[in-house]
């Protein structure tokens, strides 16, 4: 990738440091990318972000600090999308977001609360532009704010169902792309929701889905999921029988988009 501090003539495709100012991040613990900015999990479990800048200005850096203007801190996971960013707390299981979602601004970091209370309890989480989803508690529920949410000053994690109406529990691994989003559970089931437009749900409709839906794939490698990731419009998925990844949505390596998995062996 590019070196966020410089302004590169071109593309490069050699490695060089990102760092915050002029000091190296020593014993950085995870990384995020937006639009135009960098944000990175710092030794000490606060997080730092890097904003790309223009030419007349250049780079800026900055600490993200939660509402009472303190360093955001004890921070485990971060995920950015577009010029938006949530963290998760590593001891109570808090998201907590800031950056801009649609025309709502929070320069400071806001704990997002769920089902109206500022209780937390979350293990891991993802989103897309469109919706924040968490795994939650034992049980491991998916929980998530409003599919589509115009306002992030309306943002609250409700508890997430298919649509016949029955809760997602025991969920392992969740992703989202750019309009989707994905969870697996302990069976290896597959469910995904929000934008299908290029077959990224594995479903052969192209409407989207505002709640969870089962995917179910002919192959039998495929029976049960245990690795899944995002693209911003396509989806990979591992079973666990065969050393291969399969890939669905838009072309990764030729062809058309195709919710059909095609299958990239490693």
């Amino acid at each position: 990738i590019d070196n966020i501090n410089k302004k590169p003539e071109h593309n490069s495709f050699i490695a060089e440091e990102v760092k915050h100012g002029i000091a190296s991040y020593k014993g950085a613990m995870g990384v995020s990318i937006g639009k135009n900015h960098v944000c990175v999990i710092e030794a000490n479990q606060g997080v730092s972000c890097l904003n790309q800048g223009d030419s007349n200005v250049g780079p800026s850096s900055y600490t993200v600090l939660d509402s009472t203007q303190h360093p955001l801190k004890d921070i485990w996971q971060i995920r950015s999308r577009e010029d938006f960013n949530c963290a998760l707390t590593q001891e109570n299981g808090g998201i907590w977001c800031w950056g801009q979602w649609k025309n709502d601004k929070w320069p400071s970091a806001r704990l997002i609360p769920t089902q109206g209370k500022n209780t937390s309890e979350y293990i891991q989480f993802s989103m897309s532009t469109d919706q924040i989803c968490g795994i939650r508690g034992v049980e491991r529920f998916v929980y998530c704010t409003r599919f589509g949410e115009t306002s992030a000053d309306h943002f609250e994690l409700e508890p997430m169902s298919t649509n016949d109406g029955k809760p997602i529990k025991g969920v392992l691994m969740i992703a989202g792309g750019e309009h989707h989003l994905c969870a697996a559970d302990e069976d290896g089931k597959l469910f995904c929701w929000g934008l299908n437009d290029f077959g990224q749900l594995g479903y052969r409709s192209k409407n989207e889905f505002q709640k969870p839906t089962q995917i179910n794939f002919k192959l039998e490698t495929l029976k049960k999921i245990t690795r899944i990731t995002t693209g911003d419009h396509f989806t990979c998925v591992a079973g666990s029988d065969t050393p291969s990844l399969f890939c669905f949505g838009e072309s990764l390596l030729g062809g058309g988009n195709s919710p059909e998995p095609l299958e990239y062996p490693l």
